[in-house]
């Protein structure tokens, strides 16, 4: 028995041709070529169903969203930073349209999907980067071929609008702070085999540096080192490498004391870093210390604290703010966050140092008692001529 030829699409993807056999292109959903060989074998078999591709009303075949955004994930964001982030949205994406056609893209159906995606729980800001990656495959889809010859896409469809508030006021109080810990510590001594010593050091670690969680789990010892300060004192600083960055920028910060302590108590039970190979403090998923906030959400909440909307990325805005209402100013508060625009900082962060605007009193004031003197003449001269009698 003849097996039909293992075929590759543009995206890498296996599928096999069984045209001959009224049957289209059937997509083998994988680029592994032993794992493409074995459902080769099962559809001949019959073992596995076949799923034909999706047919146009004229019985041709038609390019789904499946078969773009996979192209999509081999070009456009091949070299995209975090690549785990960029599979995991194109499967999530492909879940929910991947069998439709990229024609039926309209921007009803787009809309549909936002719902669809809020009805799933997730946050705007999740939706808004998701639908982004939906609106660049789609217009490379105006711009690529399909395997007869024609774009993919005849015109780009208008996309909804997803509104976010970045501005997020909520902090973690110091006693919430201390609750917390307290959590995790608990957590750590009923399960003593998962790692909650190493996701106490990681939340010190965010509160005390302002670190994004993508930029704090790829933080290993070289990206620590020693330098002298004004006084002549040891201070350590952290040094975010320039692709773990949002902004493409390398930027460095002073660890405090528990901080650089966090990173100590790790020393001893690093991991690696898949993607560079370098040994690093926090080796965690994202999904796997977002999962591990969560237990610690659910239980404080029966203590009675509502941390319902504290995220991990709040770590970041309470260090933040932490600095502002200190009295850090603002440029350096901007490099410390490593905002891109020092609107940015301002935006967020003026309205937490009123005393800053307290300064201008004493300028106005200064200039005031320096002309005091004229003032009252001219005011005093400006009141007799408005009472003196008109004179003809």
């Amino acid at each position: 028995m003849s097996l039909p030829e293992l075929k590759r699409k543009p995206s890498g993807v296996y599928y096999l041709d069984l045209r001959s056999q009224g049957l289209g292109r059937v997509s083998l959903q994988t680029r592994d070529r032993a794992t493409a060989v074995e459902k080769r074998r099962d559809i001949v078999l019959g073992v596995e169903p076949i799923k034909p591709a999706v047919k146009s009303p004229q019985g041709e075949s038609v390019y789904t969203m499946r078969e773009l955004l996979e192209r999509a994930e081999v070009t456009i964001w091949r070299d995209a930073k975090g690549q785990a982030g960029v599979r995991s949205n194109v499967k999530i994406l492909s879940d929910l349209v991947g069998h439709e056609p990229v024609s039926a893209m309209t921007f009803t159906r787009l809309e549909k999907l936002v719902e669809d995606m809020r009805a799933l729980d997730y946050a705007p800001a999740t939706i808004k980067r998701k639908m982004a990656m939906i609106g660049r495959a789609l217009k490379a889809a105006t711009e690529w071929t399909d395997p007869s010859g024609k774009p993919i896409l005849d015109r780009l469809p208008k996309m909804p609008t997803i509104y976010v508030r970045n501005q997020k006021d909520r902090i973690l109080s110091y006693a919430e702070e201390e609750a917390v810990f307290a959590a995790i510590e608990k957590r750590r001594q009923e399960q003593p085999t998962r790692p909650w010593a190493r996701f106490a050091a990681l939340i010190r670690f965010l509160l005390d540096t302002g670190a994004r969680l993508g930029e704090a789990t790829g933080i290993g010892p070289d990206n620590v080192t020693t330098v002298k300060d004004d006084m002549g004192s040891d201070v350590r600083l952290v040094t975010f490498a320039r692709y773990r960055t949002k902004n493409d920028k390398p930027r460095s910060v002073p660890l405090t004391a528990a901080a650089a302590a966090a990173l100590d108590s790790r020393q001893d039970d690093l991991g690696i870093d898949p993607e560079t190979g370098q040994w690093i403090y926090f080796p965690f998923r994202q999904n796997g210390a977002w999962y591990m906030w969560g237990n610690i959400k659910d239980d404080l909440a029966e203590l009675g604290f509502n941390l319902s909307d504290v995220t991990l990325h709040t770590m970041r805005h309470t260090c933040l703010t932490r600095l502002a209402q200190g009295g850090m100013d603002l440029l350096r508060l901007q490099m410390w966050a490593g905002h891109s625009d020092p609107k940015i900082t301002v935006d967020r962060y003026l309205h937490l140092r009123p005393a800053q605007l307290l300064g201008g009193l004493d300028i106005l004031q200064n200039s005031n008692d320096t002309n005091h003197v004229m003032g009252n003449i001219t005011l005093a001269g400006a009141n007799r001529a408005e009472n003196q009698p008109l004179r003809h």
